[in-house]
């Protein structure tokens, strides 16, 4: 369930929660009757989160976590090359576009908490990140690149038009925020 901000509709605020067990259990869970999204490989995410309160219209007050920027853009970067992911690798790369032009502003303050989180990857994830951030990145792209610039001109937001564009403002941020031996070859 998506809680989208009525003054500015293209900010919207997504609850989610760790998967545990069974897969066929993908519904929404209710926690303190806000919904949230059950979702597998989001404890990079979980463990560099802030927690905070919120207060439900209900007047109930409940402790979340909110996610850093830089890890949901490295889980997302992670995660898009997953095979059972298909129908949302496009979204994945979108989210990161997003996220670095969100941020831009807050690159420098950022690299820090990059840092210490690309340092915490197990050998695993460090080569999924990297054969993502090479796939659709690097000279022409991938398939899945193509898919995300096609929904970024169909949802606006002066979101770029072109994959050139789209793969540009991505190096640079991979280079800017993650490092230069992470930045994909130009």
């Amino acid at each position: 369930r998506r809680y989208v901000l009525e003054d500015q509709p293209e900010f919207y605020v997504q609850f989610l929660t760790r998967r545990q067990g069974d897969d066929r259990m993908r519904k929404a869970q209710e926690i303190g009757g806000v919904l949230a999204a059950p979702l597998r490989g989001i404890d990079l995410a979980l463990a560099n989160s802030v927690k905070t309160d919120v207060a439900l219209g209900t007047g109930e007050v409940i402790t979340v976590k909110v996610v850093s920027p830089v890890a949901f853009l490295i889980g997302k970067l992670i995660v898009s090359n997953q095979p059972n992911r298909e129908d949302n690798r496009a979204k994945d790369l979108l989210y990161v576009l997003d996220t670095f032009r969100l941020f831009e502003n807050a690159i420098d303050e950022l690299s820090d908490e990059a840092d210490k989180i690309l340092s915490s990857l197990g050998k695993a994830q460090s080569r999924r990140l990297r054969y993502s951030i090479r796939t659709h990145f690097e000279g022409v792209g991938s398939p899945t690149l193509h898919q995300a610039v096609e929904l970024s001109s169909h949802t606006g937001g002066g979101r770029p038009q072109s994959e050139e564009q789209f793969r540009l403002i991505v190096q640079y941020g991979i280079q800017f925020l993650l490092g230069k031996e992470w930045a994909p070859e130009k």
